[in-house]
């Protein structure tokens, strides 16, 4: 191990890299929520403006509580069914988690099935994993 950290320390290139990835998180961490909250109010005005992927991502964000947004499951669930309905392959994803998890909406096995198999049948890889795992723990 110390020679891995001798070698961190030492290598030109690889403190390069080292001082990327600080800069990077002190950026990242320099978005104040004032910003983020921006960044949130912005995704729902364009989601009320018809906006799908804008939609999608106010959903996520409020479902999770990230982005400045408040976390609220049960305001999410409802903007995730209007984006699976119209074809979003994340939302139906997303969906599911919802109601694997029972949060914003009823926990139920048999409907997050559905949603992971028909967000699988569209190519997210993700949802073939979910749909996958739950046949194997027999929760579909």
């Amino acid at each position: 191990m110390v020679g891995m950290m001798q070698l961190l320390y030492s290598c030109p290139m690889l403190r390069f890299i080292r001082t990327l990835l600080l800069f990077q998180t002190l950026l990242i961490c320099s978005l104040g929520t004032a910003e983020a909250k921006k960044t949130a109010r912005d995704l729902e005005l364009k989601c009320q403006r018809g906006n799908q992927d804008a939609c999608y991502e106010h959903a996520w964000f409020t479902y999770l509580g990230a982005r400045g947004a408040r976390e609220d499951p049960d305001r999410a669930v409802p903007i995730l069914r209007r984006g699976c309905d119209a074809g979003s392959k994340k939302a139906c994803y997303w969906l599911g988690r919802a109601n694997l998890d029972g949060k914003g909406t009823a926990q139920d096995n048999a409907q997050a099935y559905r949603l992971f198999s028909a967000s699988c049948d569209r190519g997210h890889m993700r949802s073939c994993y979910r749909a996958g795992r739950m046949l194997k723990n027999g929760q579909a």
